[in-house]
């Protein structure tokens, strides 16, 4: 069986898609809201939403292993750059825990919306929301938040739609202009 030749570009255009869209979303957010872009929160949702469309895609184009392998590599290396003072193998797994829930949600939503490419956006972007409100609320228990699990969801109201929303959508527009990944390539014509 040979690889789809598309498959690296379709991985590539979904994370391209999603840094730009949540790039733009959460600088207008800025703008609106205290008139200056917080640059740094700016790049880091651009980030994040790339890498959970690109995880995504990575599912579908090249399977679990190499996905998981992603997530994994991403963990140690936001680990690595976050400098936290937390122990690291904890914050390793927290960032483990927290992206393969997001992106197993929004996997899981894909696949059972299959034979309509809005059903599939609509599925996986409501599990994505779901599941990165809950996380928000986990975390405004784990970092002390005095409303707690509340002051969480409210404090990352747009972090949560970045992040359920975009990826979904950045991977139908890669589907709409790159196409789906074909089950099979057959080789020429079995002569």
């Amino acid at each position: 069986m040979k690889r789809d030749p598309k498959s690296f570009w379709r991985m590539s255009v979904a994370f391209v898609f999603a840094v730009v869209l949540a790039g733009a979303s959460q600088l207008i957010i800025n703008l609106l809201l205290s008139g200056n872009p917080l640059w740094r929160l700016v790049l880091q949702l651009a980030a994040a939403s790339g890498l959970v469309a690109y995880i995504i895609a990575a599912f579908h184009e090249r399977g679990l292993l190499y996905s998981a392998l992603v997530i994994l590599a991403t963990s140690i290396l936001v680990t690595v750059l976050a400098k936290i003072v937390t122990p690291w193998i904890l914050q390793i797994l927290l960032v483990l825990g927290f992206a393969v829930l997001i992106t197993g949600s929004m996997i899981a939503g894909d696949i059972l919306g299959r034979p309509n490419l809005g059903l599939r956006l609509l599925i996986s972007a409501s599990l994505g929301t779901v599941v990165c409100t809950i996380l928000a609320g986990i975390l405004g228990l784990l970092i002390r938040l005095p409303g707690g699990f509340i002051e969480g969801i409210t404090g990352y109201l747009p972090v949560i739609f970045e992040l359920g929303i975009i990826p979904p959508l950045a991977i139908m527009l890669t589907r709409i202009i790159l196409g789906e990944k074909r089950k099979e390539i057959k080789e020429q014509e079995q002569e």
